[in-house]
């Protein structure tokens, strides 16, 4: 990621996160033309035309490379890498629009083939092994090989795959391997507890259908929970995203081939467009697309259903306060609230505490105190929430109290979509159907940004306030993880 930061303002951070009294203003007619700007689809973008494909053997393990063309094949320009590796029991050949759109988009594109080796039940940690074995003779014998940034290298997995990324990615932290790994891409993954941290790699993105029983939703929502912390960061956290698809299954993440379902391509364009989004901006230090497709709600190809997104920034992050760890005790008026292990629950698939909350007056609120911080150079104002039934309820807004002034309220569903009590599968049943025996409704959290430009001032920052009201009477809430986020523009 390419930021531009002062010295001074970099001291003041390191020094407890406070930023300038008085930042520079971002000039009218430039904001202006940021929001103006139209972000094409990045499930459809490419920025390069043509395709060189290389199927290759090294140490007894199968893959293929694919780079665009400059100038012919017989050129390459020094680009990042991008490693795909396939679920057990699919054709390596379903990931294969998957690389070339990365291709076409200035990345050099590789896919292994590993071996169907279950011995012991090891075949997430021998096809990790499989890819070691492949990068090495790719750096090692490739011709192309001086044109790789070892740098900048990125890891797509499907299932046993999305297990087999998580080994490769701590295997790779080892220091006689040439390879850094910048963001690990995991889908319906085969998940043993191994989380991702910041030493392993700075980014995580997780996708997940509800309706898949073969790697179950919860497998998700542990690794998303697990990995980096929640506490406050400044360029040594780990930036964790995850996108929960409504009525997608195992086969949505594949290209249509065997197990191609209803939405298998439409899903798989959904993939491609997350992929290119996270991949771009951690690799490329292209952010093109990720505060609306990665950190925001923006929804890439025609995926027909809902897609919930938590989110957690991992270069710039205030925590005002988190279940977790409860570092703030918020005030409540016409509220209950109880701080919740939802890891010891069985109605949801958190590994995370998070608040109850239910209001018992006509206007409940919700308010933390802030240690006069100077927000000015955050971006956004985060939380996760989720309602523990369903209908869409519209009636819950935040405020900010600065320099003794409170703030217009904002409604959260400007800005998001508020999880609602969804259908689920509960265990894997062996296939990648979700047949009605298996399916539980279950309570889940997505991540609401609000950009701190539509709360006003912020440069004295004292109160943060959720206010409940209206059609949220009688529902009951999940609150976590309030946080000023993200580096402002």
């Amino acid at each position: 990621m390419t930021l531009r930061v002062s010295f001074t303002l970099t001291a003041l951070l390191l020094s407890g996160c406070a930023a300038p009294e008085e930042p520079a203003a971002e000039p009218a007619s430039l904001s202006t033309a940021r929001q103006a700007m139209v972000v094409s689809d990045p499930s459809t973008h490419t920025s390069l035309p043509g395709l060189c494909k290389y199927p290759r053997t090294f140490n007894g393990v199968s893959g293929r490379i694919y780079h665009a063309p400059y100038s012919g094949c017989g050129n390459v320009r020094y680009s990042p890498l991008v490693v795909v590796l396939p679920a057990m029991g699919y054709d390596v050949g379903q990931y294969n629009d998957l690389l070339k759109h990365l291709a076409k988009n200035g990345f050099i594109a590789v896919s292994v083939d590993s071996r169907d080796n279950d011995a012991k039940g090891k075949a997430a940690i021998y096809a990790a092994e499989d890819a070691i074995a492949f990068l090495d003779g790719v750096r090692t014998f490739w011709e192309k090989r001086n044109f790789i940034d070892h740098s900048n290298v990125g890891l797509i997995g499907h299932s046993r795959g999305g297990g087999s990324v998580l080994d490769l990615a701590q295997n790779l932290e080892d220091p006689s391997h040439t390879w850094d790994v910048r963001a690990v891409m995991t889908m319906a993954p085969r998940y043993d507890d191994l989380a991702v941290d910041s030493s392993m790699s700075p980014a995580l993105l997780a996708l997940q259908g509800t309706d898949d029983g073969d790697m179950v939703p919860e497998r998700s929502f542990e690794l998303y929970d697990n990995s980096g912390s929640e506490g406050s960061a400044f360029f040594n956290g780990v930036d964790r995203a995850m996108k929960l698809f409504h009525d997608g299954n195992h086969a949505s993440f594949a290209q249509p081939g065997e197990f191609l379902d209803s939405h298998g391509e439409v899903g798989f364009e959904v993939t491609r467009g997350y992929a290119l989004a996270f991949m771009a901006h951690h690799l490329q230090g292209d952010s093109t697309w990720y505060d609306g497709y990665i950190r925001g709600n923006e929804q890439p190809g025609a995926w027909p259903y809902a897609i919930d997104t938590q989110f957690s920034d991992g270069v710039l992050r205030y925590v005002v306060d988190d279940g977790e760890h409860a570092t703030v005790v918020p005030s409540l008026e016409n509220l209950w609230a109880s701080n919740t292990n939802l890891g010891n629950s069985s109605y949801t698939y958190h590994e995370t505490r998070a608040y109850a909350v239910m209001m018992t007056g006509s206007v409940g609120t919700m308010t933390w105190t802030v240690a006069d911080q100077n927000a000015s150079y955050y971006q956004a104002l985060s939380l996760r929430i989720g309602q523990l039934g369903t209908g869409a309820v519209e009636d819950v807004e935040v405020s900010v109290r600065n320099d003794g002034r409170w703030s217009t309220l904002v409604r959260l569903t400007d800005h998001g979509r508020i999880a609602e009590l969804s259908a689920m599968c509960d265990f894997g049943t062996g296939s990648t159907q979700c047949s009605a025996p298996n399916v539980e409704s279950r309570r889940h959290m997505a991540t609401i940004r609000v950009p701190l430009t539509d709360l006003g001032p912020v440069d004295d920052l004292e109160r943060v306030r959720l206010t409940f009201s209206g059609d949220a009477q009688g529902q009951t809430f999940y609150v976590d993880s309030v946080e000023l986020a993200g580096w402002a523009p």
